[in-house]
């Protein structure tokens, strides 16, 4: 893999993380909260799973970083009235 391809990576990446927290923030709070449990019961099974298998440690910490800041973002919406 090159640098240019590295950046495309990066870039679709980062508009696709944009993309969704905009969404999870626009939704009704009913919805919010409870795909916010959903979330947060799934990225404990997603970080266990991870540590588990070969990933570097550096991209664990990075997923599971992500994972809660969705769930901070849904609470959020959630408390919206």
């Amino acid at each position: 893999m090159n640098e240019k391809d590295l950046q495309i990576i990066l870039g679709r990446l980062n508009g696709l993380h944009a993309s969704v927290l905009t969404i999870a923030r626009a939704l009704p709070p009913a919805v919010a909260s409870e795909a916010a449990q959903k979330l947060q019961v799934a990225s404990e099974r997603v970080n266990a799973d991870a540590l588990a298998s070969p990933i570097a440690e550096a991209t664990v910490n990075e997923m599971e970083r992500v994972m809660r800041e969705f769930v901070f973002v849904l609470k959020a919406a959630a408390q919206d009235h």
